[in-house]
Formats: C-alpha cells, structure tokens, sequence
C-alpha cells in the first residue's frame, strides 16, 4: 500500500472504533464528508483491501490496444491501435 493509503486506513480505522467521527476524518483526509462515508463503508465490507483503488494496475481506456477473443478457436489476440495526429 501507498503511504496515503495507510494514512487513510489509519483514520477511517478510528472512525470505525468510534475514536473519531467522520466529518472530522473528512477534514483531516482532506475529503468531503460524503466520500469518506463511502471508503468507511467499503473497509467494513472489504477489510484492509477496500482502500486500494480498484483501477490500479489497469490499462486506461486511451492506451490503444483492445484485447479481442476469437469465440470460435477461443483464442485471445491483442490489436494495437495506431493513432496518426497531424
């Protein structure tokens, strides 16, 4: 885990021991009120891993290459995309 991602643990930790409240997490976080509502509830669900963003490690959608499946042989072929800018 990321340093910020311990320190956001760490506080929403607190918020679930009911040593801090969560408007108070969302000052420190640096956060809306609504947001930290939303990573508290997803470390109940999840534990420790629900402070990891879900998209880390992916490929972002403008990155050129789409994986396509062949259903018939059930082979998988990666095209790269070309973009041309002038």
């Amino acid at each position: 885990m990321r340093q910020e991602e311990l320190k956001r643990l760490h506080i929403v930790k607190k918020v679930l021991a009911k040593e801090l409240r969560q408007v108070e997490a969302a000052g420190k976080l640096d956060l809306s009120y609504r947001q930290t509502k939303r990573i508290t509830k997803r470390i109940k669900e999840e534990g420790d891993e629900g402070i990891i963003h879900k998209l880390r490690g992916q490929l972002s959608s403008g990155n050129g290459s789409v994986n396509v499946k062949n259903t018939e042989s059930g082979v998988n072929v990666n095209i790269t995309l070309v973009k041309w800018f002038n």
